[in-house]
């Protein structure tokens, strides 16, 4: 066991966990924004050799096609697609921007020797408020998916601020 760990275990647990759910949930976000990204039409057009997956719809990177009159039905349900589509692709974006910055935050945390009790709190909180936003984002609720985002953006405030205190002091 390292230093680190030897210092902080529940923290180091804390984290660990934190770190498999925030992965597991990326994970799945990932599956479902390709399924969406699929029935939007959104893929390279050489994905459409994935006929299972692609179904009828046509891959154009999600770039309007001109269509006949008698193909305007299935035009709406493709734009209905692509919304769903850009909501999902914007769920991935902003974890990319907000949960692994949180995690390191936390790791950063740790190494620095801040207080555990508030390390392993500030995770706690994190970890909920990302589950939350991702729940929340991908239901369309709002003000929910901002009182999501505002909580893990606390949790990793205080991660980092407890990183300083950590730092200066010894």
């Amino acid at each position: 066991m390292s230093s680190v760990a030897a210092a902080q275990p529940t923290a180091v647990k804390a984290l660990a966990l934190s770190t498999a759910l925030i992965f597991a949930k990326f994970f799945l976000v990932t599956m479902v924004q390709g399924g969406k990204r699929f029935r939007a039409g959104a893929r390279p057009p050489e994905d459409a050799v994935f006929k299972r997956l692609a179904g009828k719809t046509k891959q154009t990177f999600g770039v309007p096609v001109a269509v006949s009159e008698d193909e305007k039905e299935k035009l709406a349900k493709v734009e209905k697609a692509r919304l769903e589509e850009i909501r999902w692709t914007r769920l991935v974006q902003n974890d990319l921007e907000n949960a692994y910055p949180g995690l390191i935050i936390g790791a950063v945390s740790i190494i620095c020797n801040g207080s555990e009790k508030v390390n392993v709190a500030a995770l706690a909180v994190f970890t909920v408020g990302r589950l939350f936003h991702t729940y929340a984002y991908a239901s369309g609720l709002q003000p929910h998916r901002f009182i999501g985002y505002i909580t893990g953006v606390l949790g990793m405030a205080v991660m980092a601020g407890n990183a300083v205190a950590g730092a200066f002091s010894a």
